[in-house]
């Protein structure tokens, strides 16, 4: 049993537990650890599973099941192991990240290579495959990762090496061309908004952490970046 380098770590809304990505017996897995000193429990057993989100009310997790290079499926199960996990989206590309929404009918999905490393948007009205999915932030020419919604879900967050090096940036959601702010300076990846809102984290290109605090009214306007 040991932490899988990319299978992701996210802690339940209610903060009770913590579904994490496992590798165990050389294959990936979510487990749900209770917290603080309960116990840790597998959740996930079908196929090499990661990158676990929990539902706004903690009941239930989405993951991503990896079944070959070439094909991915979103799954969604109960916290708590029971009932049959289900499929949500079934991609010809591999998904490497998802976030919900409130309305749970869409999803942030964040797809990997090829060509690019891209951020689209799932809508689960349209269906279950790769015609259902938008794009959001994708230009085939540059990587775009890391992505990271506001706790109003007005603000997406993401990394991006447009400029020739990895930097955090921010638009408007869901209508991500009102807008664009650059937050890091001199590199940047892995942004998560504080509960607040009011701040965004990430790590620097040196592996640092910093801060940067950020107003949204009037406008979006981000301050300068301190390193914590």
């Amino acid at each position: 049993f040991q932490a899988s380098g990319n299978g992701g770590l996210r802690l339940s809304p209610d903060g009770r537990r913590l579904a994490v990505g496992t590798i165990v017996d050389g294959r990936e897995e979510v487990w749900v650890k209770q917290l603080d000193h309960g116990p840790l429990s597998r959740l996930t057993v079908e196929t090499t599973s990661q990158r676990p989100e929990w539902s706004a009310d903690s009941r239930d997790i989405w993951y991503v099941a990896q079944l070959n290079p070439n094909r991915s499926e979103v799954r969604r199960t109960r916290a708590d192991g029971s009932g049959s996990p289900e499929l949500i989206l079934s991609a010809t590309r591999g998904v490497w990240e998802v976030l919900t929404l409130p309305d749970t009918n869409r999803l942030l999905v964040r797809l990997g290579l090829p060509p690019t490393r891209d951020i689209y948007l799932f809508d689960r009205t349209k269906g279950h495959g790769d015609t259902a999915l938008t794009p959001l932030v994708a230009d085939d020419r540059y990587e775009e990762n890391s992505v990271a919604l506001s706790p109003d879900r007005r603000w997406l967050a993401y990394a991006s090496n447009e400029s020739g090096r990895y930097e955090v940036y921010v638009r408007p959601f869901p209508d991500v061309d009102a807008g664009r702010w650059p937050i890091s300076v001199g590199g940047g990846n892995a942004p998560r908004w504080a509960h607040s809102g009011r701040e965004l984290f990430y790590l620097t290109a040196e592996a640092d952490l910093a801060v940067v605090a950020v107003t949204t009214e009037p406008t979006f306007s981000p301050g300068p970046a301190k390193i914590l």
